[in-house]
């Protein structure tokens, strides 16, 4: 998982993610430049799970993430890195090389391709 990887909002690039291993974590530090503020918060899916990273925050122009989580919660498959904004749907982007997290959930989802990015919109979680 170690790596720079995009972060997107909608089929958007709005920013990059650093991961980087410390130990018996993985160290994420984001960077956004989202055209309007609001509180979005970072998630990624890796390895057949979805994580809530934390609220990006304002500064200086741009809008920040640093934050630690244990190593062993995630797999060691690429990683998809995306903004949920607070008022927005639960649309999941999907990744060709991570397996779906939400298997018992798809009764209460739809396939949704946006801009061409495929992904599944779950209308009660």
């Amino acid at each position: 998982m170690v790596g720079k990887y995009e972060i997107l909002q909608g089929n958007k690039v709005v920013g990059t993610m650093d991961v980087s291993r410390e130990g018996l974590y993985y160290r994420f530090r984001g960077k956004c430049g989202l055209e309007e503020a609001q509180i979005s918060r970072v998630k990624v899916a890796c390895g057949g799970r979805t994580e809530n990273l934390g609220v990006l925050l304002p500064c200086n122009g741009v809008f920040l993430l640093d934050t630690k989580r244990p190593a062993k919660q995630f797999a060691d498959t690429a990683p998809a890195f995306f903004i949920a904004s607070e008022n927005e749907d639960k649309w999941l982007p999907l990744n060709e090389n991570t397996p779906f997290p939400k298997l018992e959930a798809l009764e209460n989802g739809v396939f949704q391709s946006r801009d061409d990015v495929p992904g599944i919109l779950f209308t009660d979680l």
